[in-house]
C-alpha cells in the first residue's frame, strides 16, 4: 500500500520523499460522517508556507485512489518550524450549507 497526499493538488506527502514528509498523521473516517485528517509537518516541507486555513484542499491518496478528500480547518504552529493541521472531510461543506440556508431562512 502507498499513501500519498495532496496539498491543493500538489504532493505534501510522499513514502521515501526527502522532502514531501509529514508525520503523526491520523485519518478517521466513519460512515455518514465528514471524517477528520490530522498530521504535522516540519518546516522542511516545500508546501509548508503553503497551508492556509479555510482556503487549502487536501487530498489522501491510496493506491492512487482517493480516500479521503477535505479542507484545512486550522492549523497551529507548535514547536519552531512545525505546524499541525487539522482538516475535515467534504461532508463538512454540506452540513455548513445547510446551516447557512436555515439561517437564512430565519433571517427572513
Amino acid at each position: 500500500m502507498i499513501y500519498e497526499v495532496l496539498l491543493d493538488g500538489k504532493t505534501l506527502y510522499f513514502p521515501n520523499d526527502k522532502e514531501a514528509v509529514i508525520y503523526d498523521a491520523t485519518l478517521t473516517q466513519a460512515l455518514n460522517d465528514a471524517g477528520t485528517f490530522e498530521f504535522t509537518v516540519p518546516c522542511t516541507n516545500p508546501l509548508y508556507s503553503k497551508i492556509e486555513n479555510r482556503v487549502s484542499m487536501v487530498q489522501v491518496l491510496k493506491d492512487g485512489n482517493e480516500i479521503f478528500n477535505g479542507q484545512v480547518r486550522e492549523y497551529s504552529e507548535v514547536l519552531k518550524g512545525e505546524k499541525e493541521v487539522k482538516c475535515v472531510g467534504e461532508l463538512a461543506f454540506l452540513y455548513e450549507i445547510g446551516r447557512a440556508v436555515q439561517q437564512e431562512c430565519r433571517d427572513r
